[in-house]
């Protein structure tokens, strides 16, 4: 409905007024457009070429212990989603384009499996089947919404808290930022008490404008990578099998731990060296690739939080972007030499 739609001489000049008033107010309620921004871009693609796959999730479970309230919980959940526009975003085609779209109302989807049914024996394995079951649930992007929290109850006071958002909207300090405004919501709504988190003035969207306007600058960035990345080789590694020539996504993650000694003694060298704990770490795994592939040019993917200014520490969104450090350790003789240009790789 719009005012040049109907007979002006039919409506008195409060009637006019009444009729804009609504029609102002029906579009403030249509969910605001925003474009994707660089990083959204790159996924929303390659998610057309994964539709109905969950590569993309980011799961991150906890184990609660003490009694847990849903109720409040919902309410602490749709507290942080009102909060964040970018938990209330789902991505849709304008004109064949890419778009986000925010509404104003969270959609929760959080639900409940109750083990307490079972034999406490098989209750862990039950809970793991479901978690893995979730986590290998796809979302879909043009209805949303992009997240799911399943809370899997393992006792009366013990549960499982599975969170599990698309990539597309958030990244792994986003999902820190999340557990946190929850877990601060729903211990002062136990209480009784009204929590007042600092407000979240800045929005994903502020990032994509921000990264729109600075144009020139992904100009300049272009062409030192591509400079930087000029004759670059994928390592030949001994592997027991060939890499597939259509990525599956199949892979997995081994944890180390370092011993507390060993841990102190790599932060005192770091500490003489000016360097990071990271970047000692990055030079050791640099030259253990070197070893076992025969080369001395090597190039390390790694993620960067992408967060470069102050006001988007607190946002949840897709900030994080890989980058590729490559190290060319011709003529190094000692670790303290890898180390060095690994520093001056990072830092540049």
């Amino acid at each position: 409905m719009s005012l040049s739609s109907l007979p002006h001489r039919t409506l008195s000049a409060d009637q006019k007024r009444r009729l804009l008033a609504q029609i102002l107010q029906q579009k403030a309620k249509q969910p605001a457009t925003v474009a994707l921004s660089v990083a959204q871009e790159r996924l929303w693609f390659f998610e057309q070429f994964q539709e109905g796959s969950a590569v993309y999730n980011i799961f991150a479970p906890a184990r609660l212990i003490g009694d847990l309230t849903i109720s409040i919980l919902e309410r602490s959940l749709r507290e942080v989603m009102l909060r964040h526009e970018a938990l209330r975003t789902t991505f849709v085609l304008e004109d064949g384009i890419p778009v986000q779209r925010i509404v104003e109302e969270p959609a929760l989807h959080l639900f409940v499996e109750d083990l307490l049914y079972l034999p406490e024996e098989l209750r862990e394995e039950e809970a793991r089947r479901l978690a893995l079951k979730d986590a290998q649930q796809p979302f879909d992007l043009q209805r949303g919404p992009l997240l799911r929290v399943l809370i899997v109850r393992l006792a009366e006071d013990e549960h499982l808290f599975l969170l599990n958002i698309h990539h597309i909207i958030a990244d792994g300090w986003s999902s820190e930022i999340i557990l946190r405004e929850l877990s601060a919501l729903y211990s002062a709504y136990t209480r009784g008490t009204e929590l007042s988190l600092p407000a979240q003035a800045v929005q994903y969207s502020n990032f994509v404008h921000w990264q729109q306007k600075r144009g020139q600058v992904w100009v300049d960035h272009l062409e030192y990578w591509r400079h930087h990345l000029t004759g670059a080789q994928p390592l030949q590694l001994p592997v027991s099998q060939n890499r597939p020539p259509v990525m599956t996504y199949r892979g997995g993650r081994q944890w180390k731990r370092l011993p507390a000694e060993i841990l102190t003694q790599l932060n005192r060298l770091s500490q003489q060296e000016g360097a990071t704990l990271y970047m000692t770490v990055l030079s050791a795994f640099t030259i253990l690739l070197a070893r076992y592939s025969g080369t001395e040019d090597i190039t390390v993917g790694t993620p960067a939080a992408g967060r470069s200014r102050q006001e988007f520490e607190n946002v949840v969104g897709f900030f994080v972007n890989m980058l590729a450090l490559r190290t060319n350790l011709t003529g190094v003789s000692s670790f303290l030499e890898v180390l060095r240009r690994t520093r001056q790789v990072v830092l540049d």
